[in-house]
């Protein structure tokens, strides 16, 4: 062999004495993978699973992210009384088209996701939008507590342009159907909340308010908002792959792996 060189089976370490690593090949070993096809939850499958168990027909909706419900808008937009998006970061004009004036939109004032949303309301000439003074909305922000007078008087005025809901008849319940969690609080027409992007609990500074004039059903779960985006990670199946690429590799105490 010349100068440099390495034979077959040889591996180069700092003590001759000790056992070279086996060489794996992953060409080899890849059959012994097992390919995972994963079936994720369709959002709007799941919300009209839930409002068919409570019998509810047609509800007011109210959340943040146009995410949550943007399928259920393409799908089952007359199952939309109304929807109040509270400071989202984004908008689609043509996803929510289909609502006309049905749709209201509270922003801030300031912000890029204000400026951002703000820009496009021009492209939604039905729209009701309510801008909140010296306010950006910031993703962390506490939207209820902060400005839950605002976004109740707001929602409360949009209600009463539209046609009146019947009252959902609901008794107070908490449960979980396809995969989204419920509670139910409340008496009158159904108002179903999703999260304000990081918990369903940030609604509760409204609720009690909310809540004397409607039946409202916070949502909450793997599928909405934040939450939905960390979920997704596990449920791509990555760590599975990396576990499974582990045992094929059979990697013994003491042995070392390089990912190049």
């Amino acid at each position: 062999m010349g100068a440099g060189s390495v034979e077959p089976g040889y591996c180069a370490r700092r003590k001759a004495d000790r056992p070279c690593p086996p060489v794996v090949d992953l060409q080899q070993r890849r059959s012994a993978i097992p390919i995972i096809t994963l079936v994720e939850p369709v959002v709007e499958t799941c919300v009209a699973e839930l409002l068919d168990h409570l019998t509810i027909a047609r509800a007011h909706f109210a959340g943040r992210s146009l995410a949550d419900l943007q399928g259920f808008i393409a799908t089952h937009p007359e199952r939309i009384a109304s929807l109040t998006l509270v400071c989202p970061t984004v908008l689609n004009p043509r996803s929510l088209a289909p609502l006309g004036a049905r749709l209201l939109v509270v922003t801030g004032d300031h912000g890029l996701g204000a400026r951002r949303v703000r820009a496009v309301l021009p492209d939604l000439p039905e729209a009701t939008a309510l801008v909140l003074d010296d306010y950006a909305g910031l993703t962390w922000a506490d939207l209820a507590a902060d400005r839950g007078e605002s976004i109740d008087a707001a929602m409360r005025e949009l209600h009463r342009l539209h046609d009146a809901l019947p009252a959902a008849g609901l008794r107070e319940q908490e449960g979980e159907i396809a995969g989204v969690s419920f509670r139910v609080r409340g008496a009158g027409p159904p108002l179903v909340l999703l999260p304000l992007d990081l918990s369903p609990g940030q609604w509760e500074p409204l609720i009690p308010a909310l809540s004397a004039r409607y039946c409202t059903i916070s949502l909450g779960g793997p599928l909405f908002s934040s939450v939905a985006s960390l979920e997704e990670r596990g449920r791509s199946g990555y760590m599975t792959v990396v576990r499974l690429l582990l045992d094929a590799l059979a990697i013994r105490p003491g042995e070392s792996v390089l990912e190049v």
